[in-house]
């Protein structure tokens, strides 16, 4: 039987798809015009499989995973004795588990644990879809986010691997790593600097490399790509941690990511994410002392630009938004605050994906057009205090009912009572220094509250501190 996992079949197009499952009429070579004959059973299957494989993309995938779900239950009522009943269970808890992780989840505690049930049992049986379902048990661990969880995944992900040649062990290994890598990302934040932590990315991207290594069982995996970009990912993201050397860790990065654009000679899934963390990359190395030949903003506008401009071999990638708002960045890390502010505004203006979905670093993009309508405002050499009023209006737009995810609200507010300290009125930047330390504590905003409360200190005496002159 042909063992295929089912994410590299989703990989196909559709006509592809049905020629792997129904292995007929394909042109197979060999002459003639015979064609293979597909069992009733196998052909009402099929026929299921392929409503199922259309069901992420449906324009309502609940009542199309609520749908596949019937189909597969009365394919085993009319095939009871088929042996591709323990496939429609799979698929049956499959579609239960999408459901529960729909945007808007359908009866997610219940649809879990119907699935969690489902692939216990097929783990344990002698199906084909056994250490598919295996590999699902680790993956709904590796979905709650948490330390303990992630380690319980690993034990889950190790058992796919016990099978004799498991279709899903690439997937397995593959998460071997990205559980390895959360665990690292999280030790992070809890113990920065430590060697312990280092030595986590260590572990993470040997799991990754385990699927590039040359004659493996790995050397089809459709996984590859993905675990170069993560080994790649690992060294940006250990910038800081334990001993590891900042310079030469972007640097790394930068060659490891370069690797996965068009990795073993056909399209990555991952390349997206690789130039947009290679340009990043390159942007942080070259914000550093004594970068490398090459190693400029400029250059890392220019990778920035190949996800982001209109021509781009990555139309459907969600990280264009997030390269045109570090094109802004490059020039206002420059100090070019003129060529910024179009960029950023582009980042608000233009619908990178749909016409109805927003960027998701536009309070960035708001707070950075506001920042450098401030700078400008600051370069002049002579300037009135209404010229403060635009930056103003713009800081006023970062707010929650603008953008309900943002962390920039203080930020904004900051810099906003910070005009009237550049444009040197200082009872009125008293008034709204005072106001933005009264409205937040050290823990809701840790960087500029204490910053409000020196320039109130320093406030009380003016016009001698650096405050004077005052208007």
């Amino acid at each position: 039987m042909l063992n295929i996992s089912l994410k590299n079949i989703r990989k196909l197009p559709l006509t592809a798809t049905l020629c792997v499952a129904l292995l007929a009429a394909c042109g197979g070579g060999g002459g003639g015009n015979t064609t293979a004959t597909v069992s009733a059973d196998q052909a009402a299957f099929n026929a299921v499989l392929v409503r199922y494989d259309a069901a992420g993309t449906a324009a309502d995938p609940a009542a199309a995973y609520a749908a596949a779900i019937a189909d597969f239950t009365t394919f085993k009522n009319g095939y009871s004795t088929s042996g591709r009943v323990d496939d429609a269970d799979y698929y049956i808890a499959r579609s239960k588990h999408e459901l529960a992780l729909l945007p808007v989840p359908v009866d997610a505690v219940n649809n879990l644990a119907a699935a969690l049930a489902a692939y216990t049992t097929l783990a344990a049986s002698t199906s084909n879809k056994a250490d598919n379902a295996q590999f699902y048990i680790g993956k709904m661990r590796y979905d709650k986010n948490t330390s303990a969880d992630y380690t319980a995944a690993i034990a889950e992900f190790n058992k796919v691997l016990a099978y004799a040649s498991p279709s899903a062990g690439d997937d397995a290994q593959y998460y071997i790593g990205r559980s390895r890598h959360e665990l690292a990302l999280i030790a992070q934040i809890t113990a920065p600097g430590e060697i312990a932590t280092l030595n986590l990315f260590n572990d993470a991207r040997t799991a990754y490399s385990e699927l590039i290594k040359p004659g493996t069982i790995y050397s089809l995996s459709t996984r590859q790509d993905d675990a170069q970009y993560q080994i790649g990912k690992t060294y940006y993201d250990t910038v800081g941690v334990g001993n590891a050397p900042v310079p030469a860790n972007y640097e790394t990065a930068i060659t490891e990511l370069g690797k996965v654009v068009n990795y073993g000679g056909t399209a990555a899934s991952s390349a997206d994410n690789a130039q947009y963390f290679k340009a990043r990359s390159i942007h942080e190395r070259a914000l550093l002392a004594t970068p490398p030949t090459g190693i400029t903003l400029a250059e890392a506008r220019i990778q920035y630009l190949e996800l982001a401009k209109p021509t781009t071999v990555y139309p459907l990638s969600t990280r264009r938004d997030d390269a045109q708002y570090q094109i802004g960045k490059t020039h206002f890390d420059a100090g070019d605050f003129d060529l910024a502010l179009p960029e950023f505004e582009a980042v608000l203006t233009t619908p990178f994906t749909t016409a109805t979905v927003k960027p998701s670093v536009g309070d960035d993009a708001q707070f950075y057009k506001a920042r450098s309508m401030h700078e400008l405002v600051n370069n002049q050499n002579t300037f009135v205090v209404g010229d403060f009023d635009a930056p103003r209006a713009e800081y006023a737009k970062v707010t929650l009912a603008n953008f309900p995810l943002t962390n920039r609200v203080d930020d904004a507010e900051y810099y906003s009572a910070f005009t009237y300290h550049d444009s040197t009125q200082c009872n009125t930047e008293r008034t709204a220094m005072t106001a933005f330390r009264d409205k937040y504590t050290d823990t809701t905003s840790p960087v500029f509250r204490p910053l409000a409360v020196a320039e109130i200190a320093d406030l009380v005496g003016a016009p001698n501190g650096t405050h004077s002159p005052c208007i």
